[in-house]
């Protein structure tokens, strides 16, 4: 695609990314590629795990662009549906902030390509009121299961899709072409239509458009915990909605007002619908009898074999005291 080239709707046109290992347009943008194999090979895990690249160089080397080529070009892709940014000619002016791709395989094997800002190259003083964004306790988390085993509610969970690509920005923010776009990094930018992983205001933006949909639809925010929201309706039916960042539970007495409620939910935003909460926060949530039974039974285990391995810095722990010293 020719330098400065978009698609028909105005938007820039994001290059499919080759998957046959062709990557002679390829940028050095930060002299962060990796030539010393040895390294590499430290980086793979002791145990014969997947090799987790750290530079995008890496990731469409060769041996692992099938396997992580896909996860970047999804993620490209679902920024620029969402509108993320706007490639503009640069001026010296622009304060630019760099980019970085992030890697990394969950727990459950699922592979995911992160685009970020490095944050701490923004050089904006900020507020607390600029970057301050809630999040509920665990005495919270606690009064919102206790209160839907009390009255019987079903509980429902939901995941937002690239939460923090939805948040509207309202400040001027440029960043650096990314790789995986044929953009010359020396003569473009993109202008932040949105808000990016890694911005100190991204949370801010992603709640504030949150909360804004949620009064839109009808929702009281509560005074004083501010991740809790409710809302009474016809014939005594009442909605209770919990939000953690991206996470959410909902509960209430009416599951038909609740169903009405997802789906508008659904049309606001990419959402994953969980089901049944199994676990939320790290803590594994299983239906019994007489309720519901939390435990954090896999972080203890995790916390526990950590601590065992050889390389832990905790593995060997000096007393303080004598032993047998009253």
């Amino acid at each position: 695609m020719d330098q400065g080239a978009s698609s028909s709707s105005g938007k820039p046109t994001v290059n499919k990314i080759n998957l046959k290992g062709d990557f002679s347009a390829k940028e050095d943008l930060d002299n962060e590629v990796v030539h010393n194999e040895k390294l590499i090979e430290i980086l793979k895990k002791e145990d014969g795990s997947e090799f987790v690249p750290i530079t995008y160089t890496q990731a469409m080397s060769m041996e692992n662009v099938a396997m992580w080529g896909p996860f970047i070009e999804a993620e490209l892709q679902a920024m620029n549906k969402l509108n993320v940014w706007s490639i503009i000619p640069q001026c010296k002016s622009m304060k630019v902030i760099p980019l970085k791709w992030i890697f990394t395989i969950k727990s459950n094997g699922v592979k995911k390509a992160c685009l970020v800002a490095k944050g701490c190259c923004d050089k904006e003083m900020y507020s607390p009121q600029d970057i301050a964004s809630p999040t509920p306790g665990a005495a919270t988390v606690r009064w919102f299961l206790v209160t839907a085993v009390h009255y019987e509610w079903n509980i429902h969970q939901f995941n937002v899709k690239c939460a923090f690509l939805s948040g509207d920005i309202d400040r001027e923010k440029y960043v650096c072409i990314p790789e995986g776009i044929n953009y010359d990094p020396k003569k473009f930018v993109c202008k932040l239509n949105r808000s990016i992983y890694g911005l100190a205001v991204a949370p801010m933006c992603w709640n504030r458009k949150f909360n804004l949909f949620m009064i839109s639809v009808g929702f009281i925010r509560n005074l004083r915990e501010p991740c809790v929201y409710h809302k009474n309706g016809e014939n005594g039916s009442i909605i209770l909605l919990l939000v953690y960042v991206d996470d959410i539970l909902v509960t209430g007495n009416n599951d038909s007002k609740i169903q009405e409620f997802i789906q508008l939910l659904k049309a606001k935003f990419d959402i994953r619908d969980l089901g049944f909460p199994e676990t939320f926060l790290g803590i594994e949530i299983t239906k019994t009898k007489s309720g519901l039974f939390l435990s954090q039974s896999k972080y203890i285990k995790s916390l526990s074999e950590f601590i065992n391995t050889s390389t832990s810095p905790y593995s060997e722990v000096i007393t303080p005291i004598p032993p047998l010293v009253s």
